[in-house]
């Protein structure tokens, strides 16, 4: 039998989930009937889970008035983003001492798989292959934990991302050629260049965030 905790957990993803993908979005007030009713869970769950996700800064209360899914942060996406992209060129240098022709092969597949959903034009999947391919370098790195603490770090990075991706279809394309290159470049051993083509991809943000903020400004603050 679940306990109270599991079904705060339960709540906390399914609604955390529901922010990223934009089921919730920007701007828009909590209804907490509702999420019981979609969820199947009780008040006491949905109520502790919306308190964590305020304190994480998707949920924002507003006196007299309700709770409301924050809009994207361009502030806090941008010091995400240095974090990640600091963060990240260590790993890379790591993951080329640590990285066995097992890990290439699991990289490859990733890169299929994430074709696969281009070709479908089915987006949700293709954004979780996209972070489990990041991910993987964590894994073999032995830097699971620092991979659990960036993404406090990039609630408002990671919903820009998803929106990107639903907005911007040439940017699937680019990023399964950036994936391809960082394999290709892990396989071959061309240490002086991962560091470089693993960030690219989040540099490509830089020219898609003003064309995103210009097209649904009230998403963002």
């Amino acid at each position: 039998m679940p306990t109270s905790l599991s079904f705060q957990d339960e709540a906390y993803i399914a609604i955390k989930q529901m922010v990223l993908n934009f089921t919730l979005k920007p701007g828009e007030k909590i209804d907490k009937t509702r999420l019981q009713e979609l969820l199947g869970i009780s008040n006491t769950p949905v109520r502790e889970a919306i308190i964590r996700l305020q304190r994480e800064g998707l949920f924002k209360v507003v006196p007299q008035s309700g709770t409301y899914v924050a809009k994207i942060n361009l502030q806090k996406v941008y010091q995400a983003k240095f974090v990640r992209e600091s963060v990240e060129s260590l790993i890379m240098e790591k993951a080329f001492q640590a990285a066995t022709a097992k890990d290439i092969r699991e990289l490859k597949k990733m890169i299929q798989l994430q074709a696969i959903y281009l070709g479908s034009n089915d987006y949700e999947p293709f954004f979780q292959l996209d972070e489990q391919f990041h991910q993987y370098f964590y894994k073999i790195t032995n830097n699971d934990y620092v991979w659990d603490w960036l993404q406090i770090i990039n609630v408002h990075l990671n919903r820009l991302r998803y929106l990107r991706l639903r907005m911007m279809d040439t940017s699937w394309k680019e990023i399964i050629d950036q994936h391809r290159e960082v394999v290709q470049l892990l396989e071959n051993r061309t240490d002086q260049k991962m560091t470089t083509a693993m960030t690219n991809n989040s540099h490509i943000l830089d020219t898609d965030i003003f064309k995103l903020v210009k097209e649904i400004p009230d998403y963002f603050d």
